[in-house]
């Protein structure tokens, strides 16, 4: 099957990736992974595809960053307490553990216990991220 998505035409969308950047390897990754599982996933329409491109640029800043900037801010402080995602009441690093990481920036234990799970559902050999 032909890509769903190219590097070349995602240029056209965040504008020049400077090559062995590490904007153009977590553009890459990203690509990997579109290509190689987009179409199970009905990635292929262009609505979804749309949902999908426009989530992930904003959430990692054009595939600059693969993981959240820690400061740790008054905000991201908080995140070691909220057990509403899956972290322990303690303070306890959890914040920081679990911090955004991916394209999508998932943030929280229990997203990143899911987030292994739906991964390992398509590939079981996914690592425990």
């Amino acid at each position: 099957m032909p890509d769903i998505l190219t590097f070349e035409t995602l240029e056209k969308i965040t504008g020049p990736i400077a090559p062995g950047s590490n904007q153009a390897r977590n553009a890459q990754s990203f690509l990997l992974a579109l290509n190689r599982y987009g179409y199970d996933l009905d990635l292929n329409r262009p609505h979804r595809l749309g949902y999908l491109l426009g989530q992930v640029l904003l959430e990692n800043g054009a595939f600059r960053y693969d993981r959240e900037i820690w400061g740790p801010t008054p905000a991201q402080a908080r995140y070691d307490t909220r057990v509403d995602l899956g972290n322990t009441p303690e303070r306890d690093g959890d914040g920081y553990r679990y911090r955004g990481r991916t394209g999508m920036q998932i943030t929280g234990r229990a997203n990143y216990r899911a987030f292994t799970a739906w991964e390992r559902r398509l590939d079981p050999t996914a690592p425990d991220f």
